[in-house]
């Protein structure tokens, strides 16, 4: 929570409680608050003062309710399975996990990134990757599609829709390593 609305909830809760304790006051037969009142309301520079502090009041709540109401980011979840004993969902960072170990099983691929959609159409995987120039590119991509499409299933339990390979860079001839 941010110091200024810290500030406003504080300054909000004080004016409750003072009013609060008004009406207590009246309620108890206390003639005094409603002399004040009358006071207040007499004069027109007294009422244009009190018609300020209500609209700066009025100010000060939206300002405290609207993030209330404002929607909070959702952390980017993949529903495994939606059954009546609950839901199971899995991290997108979860998931790139999963690609990462699946991938590494491959060798020549040296560095990928990894980007997951998951629209309507179902769940599709973008693997941006630096492979040994050594290699044939559409065996490697196949390689990788399939071997990524079976560890999603089997360990996630999510049915892949497309896995999209781009290949990005050749890099010089040496040992497998996956980032």
């Amino acid at each position: 929570m941010s110091g200024l609305l810290r500030a406003i909830l504080f300054l909000y809760n004080v004016i409750l409680l003072a009013l609060g304790g008004i009406i207590a006051a009246v309620a108890l037969g206390s003639p005094e608050p409603m002399k004040y009142l009358e006071m207040l309301l007499s004069t027109t520079q007294n009422r244009i003062v009190l018609g300020s502090a209500g609209i700066i009041l009025i100010i000060l709540t939206l300002v405290v309710f609207v993030p209330l109401f404002k929607r909070q980011p959702q952390e980017d979840a993949i529903i495994v399975d939606n059954a009546l004993s609950g839901q199971i969902s899995m991290t997108a960072a979860a998931a790139k996990v999963i690609i990462h170990k699946a991938v590494q099983k491959v060798e020549g691929v040296k560095e990928t990134r990894t980007t997951i959609k998951n629209p309507d159409s179902g769940l599709t995987i973008y693997i941006h990757m630096m492979i040994n120039p050594d290699l044939s590119v559409p065996d490697l991509s196949k390689q990788i599609q399939d071997i990524v499409k079976e560890d999603m299933l089997h360990i996630g339990g999510l049915e892949v829709h497309a896995v999209k390979v781009l290949v990005d860079d050749f890099g010089t001839a040496g040992k497998s390593a996956a980032k």
